[in-house]
């Protein structure tokens, strides 16, 4: 990597809106994986890979809880020169960008990227090298999809980009199959940051691009390294499987494991943090994760989750390829593919489908819009603060807002709102507007 590296610019100050229901009350980049936000993961593999100077974007929600000091302190992020930037309003990537570039000193070029990617070090390396080699105005990273529509779409021409279709509403100019999908991944010149001052559209970074595109001054790269996506919340279950799998098996000196315990890591790492409890019978099978302060109970098994700070796992439960966030509590339950919001409280007996008769990927409907999540296997997602009571069904892709309450015995078969309450299976559901 060369020696004038230029500064990575996180984008952290986005509402978050696709990522209902979770993140009610903080950008997803701060969601504790492992023991730690998403975007502390992504600082750490910075560091790892050579950078020396980032800059966080955050929304004045997220600033007064996470700071410069608290950041470098616990994370151990001494080598980074770590700044943040607020952006009071959402206008998008362009003027999040800009205000970024204000806070360092003529940046020649910027590295611009989303806070919650695994493998982030790699890739941007990988864009830096090649934006050298050539007099562009940006680098992109590009990937095929399946998806266009829910994507910008680079119009290539070899290594040139030629344009930019944000999100097209049908294929008639797109070829599903080959379409190739712009990641969030920049190498951006301060000549095409500097059109950004008096942006104030969602979209005046893909139109900057698309026009700087016309002008042969644009080029792209191949993706060749994973980048888990962060749009929608079951996504999250993806970037958990990754972080998972590049940890390395450990157990606290203060955490409890039982003699009679099992702790199997053949199939991948497994970490016990600081004063977990592991009681009688139970099996842990990696890769796992089992946080600060939970209690896993008798004859419990968990498998491919990461279960977070204060949770309770109670006796007879099954957790699978799951994350139960922060002060979650459940008891002899079944609990598969599913992610449980920080404080979710749920009574004995939990049920969750995971998997369709037909066997056909999960759909939900989502702001009035039915989305393909592309996973064959989904169970509940819900919100902070969610009861649920004993002898609860869900069916596969259910999301459950933030407050809402389900009265014992019932089968959830359509997802529920904020602070909804759902006294009998009769009670309608919602399509989870946002």
């Amino acid at each position: 990597m060369s020696e004038q590296v230029p500064a990575v610019v996180l984008l952290a100050g986005g509402a978050s809106s696709r990522f209902y229901p979770l993140s009610a009350s903080t950008h997803k980049s701060f969601i504790q994986i492992c023991g730690k936000p998403l975007i502390a993961h992504t600082l750490e593999d910075l560091q790892r890979s050579g950078f020396h100077s980032v800059v966080l974007v955050l929304s004045p929600r997220d600033y007064a809880e996470h700071t410069v000091g608290s950041f470098t302190q616990e994370y151990k992020l001494d080598q980074l020169d770590l700044q943040i930037v607020l952006q009071p309003e959402p206008k998008g990537q362009a003027d999040a960008i800009f205000k970024a570039s204000q806070h360092l000193e003529h940046p020649e070029n910027l590295l611009v990227a989303s806070p919650y990617h695994t493998g982030l070090g790699e890739i941007l390396t990988a864009l830096w090298e090649s934006h050298q080699k050539s007099n562009v105005l940006a680098t992109l990273l590009g990937a095929p999809t399946e998806q266009p529509h829910e994507y910008g779409i680079l119009q290539v021409d070899g290594q040139k980009v030629t344009g930019i279709q944000e999100k097209p509403a049908s294929t008639a100019h797109t070829n599903q199959k080959t379409a190739l999908r712009a990641l969030s991944c920049y190498c951006l010149n301060k000549q095409l940051i500097s059109s950004f001052e008096n942006s104030q559209e969602h979209y005046s970074l893909e139109k900057s691009v698309d026009a700087a595109a016309k002008d042969g001054r644009v080029e792209w790269i191949k993706n060749t390294t994973p980048l888990t996506s962060l749009k929608y919340a079951w996504q999250l279950l993806h970037v958990t499987e990754t972080i998972l799998k590049n940890t390395q098996s450990s157990t606290a000196s203060s955490a409890q494991v039982a003699k009679t315990a099992s702790i199997d890591d053949s199939q991948g790492p497994v970490v016990i943090d600081e004063y977990a409890q592991i009681k009688d019978f139970a099996k842990i099978a990696g890769p796992a994760y089992i946080g600060t302060g939970v209690l896993v109970g008798e004859h419990c098994f968990v498998r491919g989750s990461s279960i977070e700070h204060n949770t309770v796992v109670g006796s007879y439960s099954e957790i699978v390829r799951s994350v139960l966030l922060s002060g979650v509590s459940i008891h002899q339950g079944y609990c598969s593919d599913s992610i449980l919001g920080e404080n979710t409280q749920v009574g004995a007996g939990l049920i969750t489908a995971n998997l369709r008769l037909d066997h056909q990927p999960v759909k939900i409907t989502l702001r009035d819009k039915n989305v393909q999540t592309q996973r064959r296997k989904l169970g509940v997602i819900t919100g902070e603060g969610v009861h649920i009571g004993v002898r609860v069904t869900t069916m596969p892709g259910i999301l459950v807002g933030a407050g809402a309450t389900i009265f014992p015995g019932n089968t959830v078969f359509t997802s529920i709102g904020e602070n909804q309450v759902v006294k009998s299976s009769k009670t309608k559901g919602c399509t989870c507007q946002t």
